[in-house]
């Protein structure tokens, strides 16, 4: 097998209702313990196999130049199985993601719709629901294995045809912002764990506060039901709070403003909103921290300006920008 550039991809158990790198970000689902990487896929534009990874003869990959489609994943998944002794430690050169390289000429990230536009080929990704929720043994009991296998030697070939026909046109210094933006993700950030219990505690008991104010909620009613808010608007005679996805952050924020002087439950409400969202973020923060560091996602080139975006269900790119100021009785002061 040629040592220079090989393609690699791998294939590990998932289940959409639990256990999902959507849900759980790439850190705790590689930690999670119903980790197993049943299958890898690699290409060197010649030759293609694929089998489980303690069959793979691992030194055909010692000094070369490796590619993955979402290399932020499958570099990942290689030294996680370092880390549990299911692979031999390797030493490649460099690992390139054909997502990124995708994405940076203006066409999709996922694999499928990348090799449409870019290769006019098409790629059939409809193993995964196959495989959604089975082991290596349940494929293969249901006479579906060989359907994944073949998908994944697909895989590999197209992500090293992707590379052979456009690696060219992706600048080095592109290169080393995909990859830093990959190391980065692996190494995680430093958490002050003890500062984080004390803004969740003062978080939920401020909650706790303005629920307490909202005149529907003793009536059992959600605290932003949007039909018992539009009661009360209607039985005080003010307009209903317009719809941020639709009116705008400016619009809603006008509302409140106008209103909010006069009646306790605005006050109430938008500050429910706004502790309610900080407390979901916190509480993310504390589940996929582990020893310290919290561990996150982010897509290279996210948007059309090249700008990223946040992935694996937590947005670095949208974290506070100012600390949350509570009064003693619950309310936002500034925030």
């Amino acid at each position: 097998m040629n040592p220079r550039i090989v393609a690699v991809d791998f294939e590990t158990f998932y289940s959409k209702k639990d256990y999902s790198l959507k849900d759980l970000g790439v850190a705790a689902y590689l930690r999670d313990p119903r980790f197993d990487a049943y299958l890898i896929s690699v290409c060197d534009g010649e030759d293609t196999w694929a089998g489980h990874p303690s069959e793979f003869h691992w030194p055909a990959l010692e000094g070369a130049t490796l590619l993955s489609h979402n290399a932020g994943f499958d570099s990942r998944v290689y030294t996680r199985l370092v880390e549990l002794g299911r692979a031999p430690k390797v030493n490649f050169k460099e690992w390139h993601c054909t997502a990124n390289l995708s994405v940076y000429l203006s066409m999709r990230r996922d694999l499928a719709r990348a090799s449409e536009f870019l290769l006019g080929t098409q790629v059939d990704k409809s193993y995964r629901e196959d495989a959604d929720g089975k082991t290596m043994a349940d494929m293969v009991a249901a006479g579906v294995f060989e359907k994944v296998k073949a998908a994944g030697r697909t895989d590999a070939q197209t992500c090293w045809q992707l590379w052979a026909k456009f690696g060219h046109l992706w600048p080095d210094a592109e290169r080393r912002v995909s990859d830093l933006t990959i190391r980065h993700c692996t190494r995680g950030c430093a958490l002050d764990l003890e500062e984080l219990k004390r803004q969740l505690t003062a978080a939920q008991r401020a909650l706790i506060q303005a629920d307490a104010v909202l005149p529907w909620v003793a009536a059992g009613r959600a605290p932003t039901s949007p039909k018992a808010i539009a009661e009360e608007c209607r039985k005080q005679g003010i307009p209903c709070p317009p719809v941020k996805s639709r009116d705008g952050e400016e619009a809603f924020d006008e509302w409140a403003a106008t209103y909010a002087p006069r009646f306790d439950w605005v006050k109430a409400y938008t500050d429910y909103r706004v502790i309610n969202k900080y407390i979901t973020q916190l509480e993310t923060l504390q589940a996929r921290t582990h020893d310290g560091i919290f561990y996150y996602d982010l897509l290279y080139f996210g948007a059309h300006t090249g700008r990223w975006a946040g992935a694996g269900g937590f947005n670095m790119q949208a974290i506070r920008k100012s600390p949350l100021l509570l009064s003693d009785d619950g309310k936002i002061l500034k925030g």
